[in-house]
């Protein structure tokens, strides 16, 4: 093999180029919200398998089956809410023809 090859572009490496800046605090909102929903999404998925553990191991009691389910139930209510907000926030977006909100996502 030659070393050709192998190289790449050292330019790449370069974090300069990464570093945006925000002029408002439109554009900081639309760099955390990304974060925000994948942090959300992985607090659903930890709530649902904590209220599905709690349902096994309630072992008969009603008491902790009750309080199982309603962590489930109290888990896809928020889904329901963060899913409908990031919809109606694209809605909003592309209505009023603000690209920073309608490209969040890189969509």
């Amino acid at each position: 093999m030659k070393y050709n090859q192998l190289a790449f572009d050292i330019s790449a490496l370069n974090t300069e180029n990464q570093i945006k800046n925000y002029n408002s605090l439109g554009d900081i909102v639309s760099a955390i919200i990304p974060y925000i929903f994948g942090i959300s999404g992985i607090i659903l998925l930890l709530m649902i398998v904590f209220s599905g553990f709690q349902m096994l191991t309630s072992a008969g009691n009603p008491k902790a089956m009750e309080a199982g389910q309603k962590r489930l139930v109290n888990a896809i209510i928020g889904f329901v809410i963060i899913f409908l907000s990031y919809w109606i926030v694209k809605f909003v977006g592309q209505m009023l023809g603000i690209e920073s909100i309608t490209n969040i996502f890189g969509n």
